[in-house]
C-alpha cells in the first residue's frame, strides 16, 4: 500500500464525523447573529484528555436547556446545561460515563425539543436528530483505514409494485470497476429509519471496506431500500408485501439489469436490522427460489402484525428441517446481550431447536455482549454476517 494514511488520532477520523451532511470536521460555534465574532464561542464538541466529552449549543434567550441520551441505549444520562456567555449553553460528559460508539443526544430548551445545527445529525425515529460517534476501541473497522474503498450510489427506478418511483442505495466492492461479477445483499433497515441509515448510521461502507481488505468479507454489492412503507389509507408500517415486491420484483430486476451481479440464488441474500429483520425473514423464507441466505439481526417474526408463530406462517419453512437446509446456505442470527427483545430471541431458539436446526453447520447464532436494540450492535451484528455470507 506504500505509506500508510490512516489517521494517527483515532478521535479525529473521518468516519466518526462523517454524515449526510458534511464529511469534514465540525465548525465553530459562531455568533448567532453573524459578524465579526463567528467562530470565537468555541466548539460544538469538544474531547478532554480526561476522556470527558463537552457539548455546546447557542440558545439565546432560554433559560432551562438539558441534554440527554436516546431511550435505546445502555448509557442512561439527562444533565443541565450550565449558560457559559451570552446564549451559549454548555454540558460535559463525565469520563466515567465510559461512552463508546453512537450516542444519541436530545436537546430541550424549556422543554421543548430542539435540533443542535453545529453538531452531527441522523435519521432516528422517523426524524433527524443530534449524535456524536466516539471511537470504540471494540470496532476498529468503523474506521476509515488506508484500505481500498468501496463507492455508494443512489439510484432510481419505477416499482410497479407500489406506482411510484423509488430509490435505493447500493455499495460497490473496491475494484468492482475492474469487471466481475459479484453476490448481492439487500439489507433493510429498522422502524423510522430509512434507505441511507446503513450508510451514514451503521458506517456500512467501512466495515465492507476493511473486512474485505482483511480478508474477512467476499468482495459484493449491497442495495439498500426503504422499507417504510404503507398501504393506501394505512397509518402503519406492515406493508410487508409491498416492500416484498418492490426487492423481489421491481428492484431486483433494476440491480440485476445494470450491475454485474451474479443471478442464483446462491449468490443473492437478504438481511436486515429490527423492522428489517422481520422483512428479511418474512421475504427470504417465503422465496427459497431467490435468497439462499437470510441474516435477522433482532427478529424472525413480524412481531408487528402478530407476534404468534400461528400468525408468523413464513416460519413453516423451517419445521421441514431437512428443504430448509437444502434451501438455504445460512441462517445468521444475532441481537444485544442488554436488549429488552431478548427473550423473543430465545423463544425463537426454543422454536428453531424444535424444529432439528440448530445444531445444522448453516445455522449462526451470535450474541453481541452489552448491546442492545441501537446501531452499536447492529454494527457488529453487520461486520460477523460480512464473515459468514456468501462463503
Amino acid at each position: 500500500m506504500g505509506v500508510d494514511r490512516t489517521p494517527d488520532c483515532v478521535a479525529e477520523n473521518k468516519a466518526l464525523y462523517e454524515r449526510v451532511s458534511a464529511f469534514d470536521y465540525l465548525p465553530q460555534l459562531g455568533n448567532p447573529g453573524g459578524g465579526p465574532e463567528r467562530g470565537s464561542k468555541g466548539p460544538p464538541l469538544e474531547y478532554g484528555a480526561d476522556g470527558a466529552i463537552t457539548v455546546r449549543i447557542a440558545l439565546p434567550g432560554a433559560k432551562d436547556v438539558h441534554v440527554a441520551t436516546g431511550k435505546l441505549t445502555v448509557f442512561h444520562f439527562d444533565f443541565q446545561m450550565k449558560e457559559t456567555e451570552e446564549g451559549i449553553f454548555e454540558a460535559v460528559l463525565p469520563a466515567d460515563l465510559k461512552l463508546r460508539g453512537n450516542i444519541v443526544l436530545n436537546f430541550t430548551a424549556d422543554g421543548i425539543p430542539v435540533l443542535n445545527p453545529w453538531l452531527p445529525m441522523e435519521v432516528f425515529g422517523s426524524k433527524l436528530v443530534n449524535y456524536i460517534d466516539v471511537a470504540d476501541p471494540e470496532t476498529p473497522y468503523i474506521l476509515l483505514q488506508d484500505e481500498p474503498h468501496g463507492a455508494v450510489t443512489r439510484e432510481i427506478f419505477y416499482s410497479e409494485t407500489i406506482g411510484q418511483w423509488a430509490r435505493c442505495m447500493v455499495y460497490t466492492p473496491p475494484g468492482y470497476e475492474r469487471g466481475g461479477e459479484y453476490p448481492v445483499l439487500y439489507l433493510q433497515h429498522g422502524g423510522g429509519e430509512n434507505e441511507t441509515c446503513w450508510i451514514f448510521n451503521g458506517k456500512l461502507p467501512y466495515i465492507l471496506d476493511n473486512a474485505i481488505a482483511e480478508g474477512k468479507a467476499v468482495p459484493l454489492l449491497v442495495v439498500m431500500n426503504n422499507g417504510l412503507l404503507m398501504k393506501p389509507g394505512d397509518t402503519g408500517i406492515n406493508d410487508f408485501d409491498g416492500i416484498e415486491g418492490i426487492i423481489t420484483k421491481d428492484c431486483r430486476a433494476y440491480i440485476e439489469s445494470k450491475y454485474r451481479v451474479k443471478t442464483d440464488k446462491w449468490n443473492r441474500a437478504i438481511a436486515g436490522l429490527s423492522l428489517g429483520s422481520m422483512q428479511a425473514s418474512y421475504i427470504g423464507m417465503r422465496h427459497p427460489e431467490l435468497f439462499g441466505s437470510i441474516g435477522s439481526f433482532t427478529y424472525l417474526r413480524c412481531r408487528d402484525k402478530d407476534n404468534t408463530y400461528e400468525g408468523n406462517p413464513h416460519l413453516n419453512a423451517l419445521k421441514d428441517a431437512e428443504q430448509f437446509k437444502k434451501d438455504y446456505k445460512l441462517l445468521f442470527r444475532s441481537i444485544g446481550g442488554a436488549e429488552w427483545h431478548l427473550n423473543e430471541f430465545e423463544e425463537d431458539d426454543r422454536f428453531i431447536a424444535g424444529c432439528g436446526l440448530d445444531g445444522w453447520s448453516g445455522y449462526v447464532r451470535k450474541i453481541i455482549p452489552g448491546q442492545t436494540h441501537n446501531w452499536n450492535c447492529w454494527r457488529r451484528a453487520m461486520y460477523e454476517f460480512a464473515q459468514v455470507v456468501f462463503r
